[in-house]
């Protein structure tokens, strides 16, 4: 794989991981969370890092966010085990004789990089993506069986 490939794919993952930081933060707000704790537990459970925090007892105690928690881990762990290889990958062929055609390819893709995260930033955006997270996820929630009262309560 080319160094250019390699710079592209890293760029790429890492629009994909914004994605899932994004879905998984509306699904955590459609359990009862508000915005800034389900991005700041959302982010903590795919780096796998600041979980441990106080505040993760609202995700432990209900066992939607468990269900939620668990997959959120698996997805980060995943990544990171994608995203290092990649790295490592680049840094191996890495070629200087081609340095010429790959600085030219990664500048374009990271404009590109840069042009979707802006995009992505945007109120209509984020809007219209959350509204399609929302009908998905609700479609696959009312498909759970067990709903307690309790816990119905409990989210809110």
């Amino acid at each position: 794989m080319s160094a250019a490939i390699s710079v592209i794919m890293i760029l790429g993952f890492i629009v994909i991981y914004n994605i899932i930081i994004e879905i998984y933060s509306v699904i955590f707000r459609m359990t009862g969370l508000t915005k800034e704790k389900s991005l700041f537990q959302t982010i903590s459970l795919l780096t796998n890092s600041g979980f441990t925090t106080q505040e993760s007892e609202i995700i432990a105690n209900n066992k939607l966010r468990r269900r939620i928690a668990t997959l959120a881990m698996i997805t980060g762990y995943a990544f990171s085990v994608v995203i290092v290889s990649l790295i490592i990958n680049l840094l191996l062929k890495l070629n200087m004789e081609q340095a010429d055609n790959t600085l030219i390819i990664v500048l374009i893709s990271f404009a590109a990089f840069i042009l979707i995260m802006i995009v992505s930033k945007l109120p209509f955006t984020r809007k219209l993506f959350d509204k399609i997270v929302e009908g998905i996820a609700s479609k696959i929630l009312k498909k759970s069986k067990n709903n307690n009262v309790i816990t119905q309560l409990d989210n809110y």
